[in-house]
């Protein structure tokens, strides 16, 4: 499932059980009024879908938030160049840093050096084209 479907699939559940809880109210008024005598009975049923609705969208959102966080890779993409600036927003100082040359071949950055939280400075000894990512 990807992250936009679980996205999707969060505000759906949020909205039935927003929908839940307004026909628990309705079906409240319409069995006071009407001195029904299962409404309560209706008014409890309703309220339940409501919280289990409510409760499975947020596990659900905080699954995929953590998946998300998981999955976030920055990308900065160099050319012959000996030290390169790497702002990649991911709110660590450590973030696990992954070196290409151009043509695809992984190799180790001489020196990595955190600025911030979201910034990066990344040596090469050699220089050459490529890119790196961090997550």
């Amino acid at each position: 499932m990807s992250f936009t479907t679980a996205i999707f699939i969060e505000n759906a559940l949020r909205i039935i059980g927003f929908l839940s809880f307004f026909v628990a109210v309705g079906l409240e008024l319409i069995g006071y009024f009407q001195k029904d005598k299962k409404w309560k009975q209706r008014l409890e049923f309703s309220g339940l879908i409501f919280f289990l609705v409510l409760a499975a969208s947020d596990a659900l959102a905080f699954v995929y938030e953590r998946r998300a966080r998981e999955l976030s890779v920055a990308r900065v993409s160099f050319s012959s160049e000996t030290h390169i600036t790497f702002r990649h927003n991911l709110g660590t100082s450590a973030p696990q840093i992954t070196c290409f040359d151009a043509a695809g071949n992984q190799f180790e950055p001489g020196l990595v050096q955190a600025i911030d939280s979201n910034t990066a400075i990344i040596s090469i000894a050699v220089p050459m084209p490529g890119t790196c990512t961090a997550k």
